[in-house]
């Protein structure tokens, strides 16, 4: 066998010492998705975690850099005192009360273009895996009159196509082997089918 051989599997592909290294199993399926598993996972906690900054409420006070730089801890305690005492006003009776001088403002974040970000992030994930979205993550195909049946035929392709390079070649010196130690000969005529 030349040593430049590479094999492939769903678009990875694995030099011939490395494959002798991992012990002609190949490169793992986790292994070959993990990264953007990673990626989508962390996609979907940062926009979890946005929903909770949707309404951020700005408190503008005169001089606070003055009034936490040169007072005491003492007078410090007492303003994070206050902020709590006003956060809990505002959720108990919903009034909000500060000094005629200070301003309240209120931002709100926008979700605009979040679903293109977690779409892309699991196109990238079926790409990986190459299994189609629909399949992987149970969605309805998405776009102008497709029906999913074109990923699922391609998808079944890829499997049949795994099966006969990697797994029937397996299967046909493994399981005469078994055989013989199971039951003490390969039966004539035996088969297996998926």
């Amino acid at each position: 066998v030349h040593h430049s051989r590479v094999l492939r599997f769903c678009g990875t592909q694995m030099p011939f010492w490395e494959q002798v290294a991992e012990q002609y199993w190949g490169t793992s399926a986790i292994e070959a998705m993990y990264d953007e598993l990673v990626k989508r996972d962390n996609v979907a906690h940062n926009i979890a975690n946005l929903t909770f900054k949707a309404n951020l409420n700005v408190l503008k006070v005169e001089n606070l850099d003055q009034m936490f730089a040169t007072s005491s801890t003492t007078h410090q305690s007492r303003m994070y005192a206050m902020l709590s005492a006003i956060n809990t006003i505002e959720n108990s009776l919903g009034i909000r009360l500060v000094n005629s001088t200070d301003d309240i403002q209120q931002l709100q974040y926008s979700f605009s273009g979040l679903p293109e970000v977690m779409d892309s992030a699991m196109m990238d994930m079926a790409g990986a895996t190459c299994i189609p979205a629909t399949r992987l993550f149970g969605r309805s195909p998405a776009g102008m009159n497709s029906t999913g049946e074109s990923d699922e035929k391609m998808y079944r392709q890829t499997l049949e196509h795994e099966r006969a390079i990697h797994i029937t070649p397996a299967l046909e010196r493994l399981i005469p082997i078994v055989c013989h130690s199971a039951i003490g000969r390969f039966p004539k005529g035996a088969s297996f089918k998926y």
